[in-house]
């Protein structure tokens, strides 16, 4: 999926010391999630690359198979998370049942104390984008003894409705050497687990007014929707 075309992601700077937070750069980002749809499979992974900035920006992939080629994976769509001069690493990428996409990630700057936040998108946005960004905890604290920071971070589905994302990653509340604190967030989009309808009726005529011992006849209509194709009875 193009890793090794991607240029290296600079090491993070913080507020208040020289000391920077290693990129990681060099591999993809736990984890490469998975999933199956009606009519096709989607894998979304990420990894850390350099910014048109000098910056480092969360680049992302979802790669798809149609169910009549099972696991026959190609590149769906790509995007780089980079909206300002700010540098985001330390990703983590996952998938609804509704096909929205959240990614969650770190990001510092020498103005930003390293922080927890997130984007995401829905199956209607443009190919390769992502929306605004949201926050979970911002930090009050940088590292200034270790340059790597904490281990990786986690996005994951609620398994009770398979629409709530849970991600999990570091701050620091003070300046000091090394000593993460953990943070836990949760979110979901709107449409998500909304009831999606396969078809609607209609009539004409719409209304008939008969007394005892009449008849009438009105035409009933049903009319497919989001692809929906079974007999209606």
């Amino acid at each position: 999926i193009g890793v090794a075309g991607c240029s290296r992601a600079s090491a993070s700077p913080q507020p208040g010391t020289t000391q920077a937070l290693d990129a990681l750069s060099d591999r993809l980002m736990y984890r490469l999630a998975f999933r199956m749809f009606a009519d096709h499979e989607s894998i979304v992974v990420n990894h850390s690359v350099r910014g048109a900035s000098g910056n480092s920006g969360v680049r992302w992939y979802e790669l798809r198979s149609p169910v009549s080629t099972a696991g026959t994976f190609s590149l769906y769509q790509q995007g780089t998370f980079a909206p300002d001069s700010d540098y985001r690493w330390m990703g983590s990428v996952a998938m609804d049942q509704a096909g929205d996409i959240a990614l969650g990630y770190s990001v510092s700057s020498s103005t930003t104390y390293p922080s927890v936040r997130y984007t995401g998108r829905t199956p209607g946005d443009a190919l390769g984008t992502m929306g605004s960004e949201a926050s979970i905890k911002e930090g009050s604290g940088s590292q200034t003894g270790y340059s790597r920071w904490g281990d990786y971070s986690s996005m994951r589905i609620d398994p009770g409705d398979d629409c709530t994302f849970w991600f999990v990653n570091e701050y620091l509340p003070v300046t000091s050497s090394f000593g993460w604190y953990t943070r836990i967030g949760s979110f979901k989009f709107n449409g998500c687990g909304t009831t999606t309808p396969d078809f609607s009726m209609s009539a004409n005529a719409p209304s008939l007014t008969l007394t005892a011992g009449q008849s009438g006849n009105s035409a009933v209509t049903a009319t497919s929707l989001n692809g929906f194709s079974n007999a209606v009875c």
